[in-house]
């Protein structure tokens, strides 16, 4: 069955602090030979719900949005299932050896998933250290997914972990996914952001086919 995995655009939605707010108004409803034609406007940062980062995100020499294609972005996937398995940030011996070698597409998930998508931000949420995120990046993992606004914590720890991610490489952060109806196991994944030129990230419309259980 496909799943919608992607967390709606409505005003009011959480956003990273300092962010721009999602904003969406109608601007116009007109009639037009007895029938209502109706425009709307709506404005967002990058980084707002289910998105993208590229490598120029923390590289000012790295690969930008519109450069990843169906390649990376689309085809098998893995889910690592590490709910009610974690006493902190994702370490290392987390995710070692718990997904199928020549993966290329990796989603975690974890606690988070039992809150994202309803209520505010919250700084609490589980990502993942520097040191795991190199790890991953060193076992050939093009696309990395969380249930988490980022993959890596606030602050300059979350930085880290993103440098140690997408620095130097043909890879994407795949952030703010809700997982919650997802199982731990094989997938087919479909990552379709938006093609903004030269930008360092873009929101994303994400499907998932998974074998119903």
């Amino acid at each position: 069955m496909w799943i919608d995995a992607t967390v709606p655009m409505e005003n009011g939605m959480p956003v990273w602090p300092g962010d721009e707010p999602f904003c969406m108004a109608i601007e116009q409803t007109a009639q037009v030979a007895g029938a209502v034609s109706t425009q709307s406007r709506f404005g967002q940062g990058t980084h707002c719900g289910t998105h993208i980062d590229a490598p120029f995100h923390y590289d000012p020499a790295g690969a930008r949005v519109d450069a990843f294609d169906a390649q990376v972005l689309v085809g098998p996937a893995y889910v690592l299932d590490l709910t009610g398995q974690l006493t902190g940030h994702i370490r290392t011996q987390d995710v070692q050896g718990r997904f199928p070698e020549g993966c290329k597409r990796l989603l975690i998930k974890t606690d988070n998933s039992k809150w994202l998508g309803s209520g505010g931000f919250r700084s609490d949420f589980i990502a993942l250290e520097p040191e795991a995120a190199a790890y991953l990046a060193r076992q050939g993992i093009q696309l990395l997914g969380i249930d988490a606004f980022s993959i890596g914590p606030m602050g300059r720890i979350g930085d880290q972990t993103h440098r140690a991610f997408l620095k130097g490489r043909l890879a994407v952060a795949l952030e703010t996914v809700p997982l919650r109806e997802v199982r731990s196991g094989a997938i087919q994944l479909i990552c379709a952001p938006l093609k903004l030129a030269g930008a360092e990230a873009a929101p994303a419309r994400v499907w998932i086919w998974q074998e119903e259980g």
